[in-house]
């Protein structure tokens, strides 16, 4: 059975979604659903639940959740400033651009400001990143770092990501169904694209369930999909179910509706349900450090689980190539010198970053392969697989 705490905090999500009043369970407390605004980034949702109570025992949660909330409203504004600038930025330059995430699915919200943001999402083609540079800079950015599937750029408090592509390369099922995700698109005006409205809500699922196994997903991210589906009724289902069986997604598909139903349009409290339930609430907006570092365990050998902690032992001491060029981003052009930059780099981990050597090696230690199997059996249980 869910708590008080789990059964109300959903009764407050669900009434500032669907702008009903909450009917709160009996013995509820609503100091233990405040610190949950940070972990979950959901201030405002809580106070427009909130909205709806006049009793002086709320106003001091009000005032608390005002302040966050006001911020919230702040950078929320400064973002999608941001966001259309860039983009008209990007349209002038005919630089092919798709916005993605958060700044599509705001919209669909009560209030936009509802939906917070921790970037501007927007995918770029990488062959045009060379005019795009410049760009980014005249509008007073400053790079900060090349991941795997994203350049990191950042101004003051806004922090962009502009994506290769969809997904992660190393999400390899995924990737392999998206690679860089272009086929989806489709221009809307002066080299902006969209996706049609059945592939947008596969990628919003797909993304969602790529937080989900690597390591958890907090509340708003199941808001996004409920939202989502609430505005677009005449969604073609038959297509979105051949995409996810593709994607061998359709399992927890089920199982993620079976959950928003629960919480949103008076569904069923299934076992599923529960489940699901707790694990949303207990993870935050971030999910959990050692269920990311369990995750990466399976990437590593997904068919070995025998070694997947072995393999995430030696991936985290000899750094793959692509992870090192993204470090010491000279390696693309001199590759030789890969295993001088291994030894450089534990050089500077041992004098100059001991602590998080410690941390690492205390982590490497306290995660046993038991505990990566039974995480293992845990998602396949949810209906997800590496």
């Amino acid at each position: 059975m869910l708590s008080v705490l789990e059964l109300g905090l959903i009764a407050l999500v669900r009434s500032a979604m669907t702008g009903q009043k909450a009917s709160l369970p009996e013995g509820f407390s609503m100091a233990a659903v405040v610190p949950m605004a940070k972990k979950h980034q959901i201030a405002p949702i809580l106070l427009q639940a909130l909205s709806h109570f006049d009793s002086p025992e709320f106003a001091a949660y009000k005032l608390k959740l005002m302040q966050s909330s006001a911020l919230s409203l702040s950078i929320s504004e400064t973002q999608m400033a941001e966001a259309k600038a860039l983009c008209e930025a990007f349209s002038e330059a005919g630089i092919d651009h798709a916005p993605l995430k958060g700044v599509l699915i705001k919209q669909y919200y009560p209030v936009e400001s509802m939906r917070s943001m921790a970037d501007i999402d927007i995918l770029i083609r990488k062959n045009q990143y060379h005019k795009i540079e410049p760009i980014m800079k005249q509008l007073g950015y400053t790079f900060e770092v090349e991941s795997d599937h994203e350049y990191n750029w950042r101004k003051g408090h806004v922090h962009a990501e502009l994506h290769k592509c969809l997904v992660p390369s190393y999400n390899k099922d995924y990737y392999s169904y998206y690679k860089e995700g272009w086929q989806l698109f489709h221009p809307t005006e002066r080299s902006c694209y969209a996706m049609r409205d059945e592939d947008l809500f596969i990628y919003l699922f797909t993304h969602y369930t790529k937080h989900f196994r690597d390591g958890g997903i907090g509340i708003k991210h199941l808001t996004d999909l409920w939202v989502f589906r609430r505005a677009k009724p005449k969604l073609d289902e038959a297509y979105i179910l051949q995409e996810l069986k593709k994607l061998r997604l359709d399992e927890f598909y089920g199982n993620v509706m079976q959950t928003a139903a629960f919480w949103f349009d008076d569904g069923p409290q299934s076992e599923m349900a529960e489940r699901m339930t707790r694990e949303i609430i207990s993870c935050g907006a971030y999910g959990k450090a050692d269920a990311q570092r369990k995750a990466e365990a399976l990437r590593n050998a997904p068919q070995d689980s025998k070694h997947s902690k072995l393999r995430w032992t030696l991936k985290k001491i000899f750094l793959p190539y692509k992870n090192m060029c993204q470090k010491y981003p000279f390696l693309r052009y001199l590759p030789f010198l890969l295993p001088i930059m291994w030894v450089v780099r534990w050089v500077t981990a041992v004098f100059f970053k001991p602590k998080k050597l410690k941390k690492d090696i205390e982590q490497a230690k306290n995660m046993s392969q038991a505990s990566v199997d039974e995480y293992r059996r845990y998602l396949e249980s949810m209906g997800l697989r590496f």
